[in-house]
């Protein structure tokens, strides 16, 4: 009772874990979906400025090549077409969140996430939330955010279940307080 939950999802696909923790007394922190669109931001961040620090651009997918390549593109412009993305994104959220009385929330910083996560789970690895699970995992525990993590995701998803849930094992005989439960459904 009183405790404090970080959960990944939520809705019928877990079968409602969310009400019952909230029944039983526990309070969820929900991970939301924009969330998702500044880790998805984040991603065309660190992959252009990946991509653009090659010897040459790659060929364009018209061209048989990667659908990501900076052929014939402008990386500066593309670059601060993703910070302002996330700066839309990050305004609509804390507007509509000022306007619902939501005025502690803040959103979780990807840059730092990543930083803190990457000695676990390397930047460049896709799927799934990536190194996004394992990072707030990290900052759940480094500031004492949660009593315990939920990691409940559908059943087989194989970036999640495969690769962070065991480097969040990892994570929890580095950090003991840390109590980590993922929850396949």
């Amino acid at each position: 009772i009183g405790e404090f939950w970080a959960m990944t999802t939520e809705g019928d696909g877990n079968y409602g874990l969310q009400r019952f923790l909230e029944a039983e007394g526990a309070e969820a922190d929900i991970q939301i979906v924009t969330a998702w669109l500044l880790y998805m931001i984040w991603q065309g961040r660190f992959d252009t400025a990946q991509r653009a620090s090659l010897r040459g651009n790659d060929a364009t997918k018209a061209e048989g090549g990667s659908k990501f390549s900076l052929k014939n593109v402008d990386v500066r412009k593309r670059m601060a077409t993703l910070w302002a993305a996330e700066k839309v994104v990050m305004g609509l959220f804390q507007s509509v969140a000022a306007a619902l009385g939501l005025d502690d929330y803040h959103l979780a910083d990807m840059d730092e996430i990543a930083e803190i996560s990457h000695a676990f789970y390397d930047n460049n690895l896709r799927g799934g939330e990536g190194h996004m699970e394992v990072g707030k995992l990290i900052q759940n525990v480094a500031y004492a955010k949660v009593n315990m993590t939920l990691s409940v995701k559908p059943f087989g998803c194989m970036p999640s279940s495969s690769v962070s849930d065991g480097v969040q094992s990892l994570i929890t005989e580095l950090y003991p307080q840390a109590i980590f439960l993922p929850i396949e459904t």
